[in-house]
């Protein structure tokens, strides 16, 4: 892994419209371009959100779950 490749998983993740830190970034750089991208355009793979979280930023979350 070359600081060229963390370097461009940063810009997606800037892009994308999420930050990460360096271990992230070097975690994802390892995996590689294509397989970040992939996971990140699954929702399925991403661990769920915790429920505060849920009920602070979408505050209508908890009347939608029904």
């Amino acid at each position: 892994m070359s600081d060229q490749d963390v370097s461009l998983i940063a810009h997606l993740m800037r892009r994308a419209g999420f930050g990460a830190p360096l271990e992230e970034l070097q975690a994802r750089a390892a995996k590689g371009y294509d397989a970040t991208v992939e996971e990140l355009l699954d929702p399925e793979s991403q661990p769920p959100m915790e429920r505060d979280l849920m009920m602070r930023y979408k505050v209508d979350w908890l009347s939608q779950a029904g």
